[in-house]
């Protein structure tokens, strides 16, 4: 497993247009916890999902029988250059904010602004 950074840059550069057609799906997101991870634990727990794998200052979740949707951890690399601001799910009916500041909207829901 590597823990290089995300190329933001290049990733939004040779992305496909935005909004993601019918049908499309992200594998899973591996996002940095700047909380304690128990409480992000407890959060997703809520949703449905289960720690799959842990290790120190990781903790990775899915939902069924799914290696890992998310993974969080508190590993010192250099700091992000972007963040995640929402994610879509069907976990949730309404929007609700995880313990890091992640906005997860109803699947199908509109950006707010």
């Amino acid at each position: 497993m590597d823990t290089l950074p995300l190329d933001l840059d290049g990733l939004t550069r040779d992305a496909a247009p935005l909004p993601l057609p019918p049908g499309a799906e992200i594998g899973h997101i591996h996002m940095r916890a700047h909380v304690d991870l128990d409480a992000v634990v407890a959060f997703y727990r809520k949703l449905g999902m289960a720690v799959t794998w842990k290790m120190p200052d990781a903790v990775f979740m899915a939902w069924g029988d799914y290696h890992h949707h998310v993974a969080f951890n508190r590993w010192p690399l250099p700091g992000p250059r972007g963040a995640l601001a929402a994610a879509y799910t069907p976990a949730v009916s309404r929007p609700v904010r995880d313990p890091l500041g992640v906005e997860l909207l109803p699947a199908g829901e509109k950006l707010p602004g």
